[in-house]
């Protein structure tokens, strides 16, 4: 779903009572701090970035610009999901597992800052 960064613990915390606490919950989105309001959701968080481009028109998105995602662990307790980056690689290439994905938030943070 889409979501802007102040909606995403509402969300989130509505969704994850309906699954299961094996299920990963992937976030990506603008904005920084959700990992922090969600730190009791028991399942698995994970974040993620990406420089794929995507415009509305009318009831329509349209992807407009290919790019990299990059996902990991929110939490360290969240474990190893990383063939999930594999999955998505087949429907939204190129897709990047990292162990530490908050310092490529940092550095996408860094960059928009320059833009």
């Amino acid at each position: 779903m889409t979501l802007k960064a102040w909606q995403v613990y509402d969300a989130v915390k509505s969704l994850a009572s309906t699954l299961p606490v094996t299920t990963p919950i992937l976030l990506i989105h603008n904005g920084m701090g959700t990992i922090e309001e969600l730190q009791n959701i028991q399942q698995p968080l994970l974040m993620g970035t990406t420089t794929h481009a995507a415009r509305r028109d009318g009831n329509v998105i349209i992807h407009v610009a290919n790019g990299i995602t990059h996902i990991g662990p929110a939490r360290q307790q969240d474990g190893d999901y990383s063939y999930l980056a594999d999955i998505l690689q087949t429907v939204l290439p190129d897709v990047a597992w990292h162990n530490n994905i908050r310092a490529e938030l940092w550095r996408k943070l860094g960059r928009q800052l320059c833009d």
